[in-house]
């Protein structure tokens, strides 16, 4: 809410035959707990613990909401999602007070922390597939080639324009980052092998480009920049990655023939009494 508050809001409920339903009652959305009244709730609750008795012996700012909804006596127990506080389930008797045994409690303990890892994987679910739709629409009108890299079983899937740049027949490809990583050419290779590891560092960035040189079957070499976006859990560690390869070799040996041509324009007129200049577009002067 504003300023930061802290607001509850029932969003889902199950009710035994006789007993009104409380899902459309509007006093119980959007409610700012400690305003309310409901300060312990919020401590203990934060804490992992649970909330629980018959509402009689419950402080009076807290028994008026649980009175209108008939409520004799509660059970309420957090539900976390890693180690954020996300809300909580409970159980209410709308008849009689009663006392919740272990057993009861142990039970809806166990459910919520189901629950929890349930929300945390719908959430990260729900950013895996945005951030690939996102990815996905951009790599297939810019880059050569596209992988993806599953946490769960390490496997490295490529698009089917792969084998061309390194040079295989399709047959010959094999899923996995040893086979890929064979192609690396030896001196890039630390540079490569360490951006990998800040990809798989628990926290760190989630997108990451780099230039490097890939050695083909056929020995000969070529130039690749590499785009990687890393898809995390709310934890920070890398579930799963996307990547796109672009071949970047003409541009790479276009450069490097200028930076001779330029070493050798410069070399000249460092033994000649004559200089010769050239004014870029931009401004500079070339000689």
């Amino acid at each position: 809410g504003k300023d930061d508050t802290l607001l509850y809001s029932q969003r889902f409920e199950w009710v035994d035959v006789g007993i009104e339903p409380q899902i459309d009652n509007p006093d119980l959305q959007n409610i700012p707990l400690v305003e309310a009244g409901y300060n312990r709730w919020v401590e203990t609750l934060d804490r992992g613990k649970a909330i629980y008795g018959d509402v009689i012996d419950f402080p009076l700012s807290e028994q008026e909401l649980l009175h209108a909804q008939s409520i004799f006596s509660i059970l309420v127990i957090p539900i976390f999602v890693t180690d954020t506080l996300w809300g909580f389930i409970g159980f209410d008797n709308c008849t009689s007070e009663r006392e919740w045994s272990e057993a009861e409690r142990g039970a809806l303990k166990t459910a919520a922390g189901l629950l929890g890892q349930s929300i945390l994987k719908s959430y990260a679910d729900k950013r895996l597939k945005e951030s690939e739709e996102k990815f996905r629409l951009a790599s297939e009108i810019t880059f050569d080639v596209l992988w993806e890299w599953n946490s769960n079983t390490h496997e490295l899937k490529f698009s089917k324009k792969f084998h061309e740049l390194i040079g295989c027949e399709m047959e010959e490809v094999k899923n996995n980052y040893d086979f890929y990583v064979s192609f690396v050419h030896p001196e890039d290779k630390p540079d490569y092998d360490k951006v990998v590891d800040q990809m798989l560092e628990t926290g760190g960035k989630n997108y990451f480009s780099i230039d490097y040189r890939l050695i083909r079957k056929d020995e000969s070499t070529i130039y690749i920049n590499e785009k990687v976006q890393v898809i995390r859990d709310l934890q920070g560690k890398a579930i799963r990655m996307v990547g796109a390869m672009s071949n970047i070799t003409e541009r790479m040996l276009f450069e490097k023939k200028l930076k001779e041509s330029e070493e050798k324009y410069r070399t000249v007129a460092d033994f000649t009494n004559d200089w010769e200049y050239w004014l870029n577009p931009d401004g500079n002067f070339n000689y």
